[in-house]
């Protein structure tokens, strides 16, 4: 039987299991991008084994995992604000473009459509409040491991 608790045993809140579905869905769409060349395979392998591992101790709120999350999701912030002022340019630097606002408009639009779930998992990850609520879980978790009795061996 169970230790009786005091204190009912913490759940992980559901924006984790956001991040994590959007940071696997975007390191699949990196993988997928190395899968078009055949001299990859190596590397598209060991990607798929990193990021099972990284989606894994995201989930278990691994500190080191969290952080590689963040970093590796701050990557398409970048490309893709890259990508908007690239074609910004293009648009304004083409004299025969007829609807250039609307199609600035839709650059931006399509930029901050892109960005918004990298930037709010980022900004999830990596809040006080998360990184303290991560610390406790992981700490309740050992707790309880060392508590569980062992089944006598033979």
């Amino acid at each position: 039987m169970p230790p009786l608790c005091f204190f009912p045993p913490m759940k992980r809140p559901i924006g984790l299991y956001l991040a994590a579905a959007w940071y696997s869905f975007f390191l699949l769409g990196q993988i997928a991008i190395l899968h078009q060349k055949e001299e990859f395979i190596l590397l598209e392998v060991a990607s798929f084994a990193l990021s099972a591992w990284l989606v894994i101790g995201l989930i278990q709120l691994k500190p080191i995992s969290r952080w590689i999350c963040v970093v590796f999701l701050s990557y398409p912030i970048a490309m893709t604000l890259l990508a908007g002022i690239d074609s910004a340019s293009m648009i304004l630097h083409t004299p025969e473009f007829r609807h250039r606002t609307l199609a600035l408009i839709a650059v931006a639009a399509g930029s901050i459509l892109a960005l918004t779930p990298s930037v709010l998992s980022i900004w999830y990850l990596s809040r006080r409040s998360f990184r303290e609520f991560a610390r406790q879980f992981v700490e309740e978790r050992q707790k309880q491991k060392l508590e569980r009795p062992r089944a006598p061996s033979n």
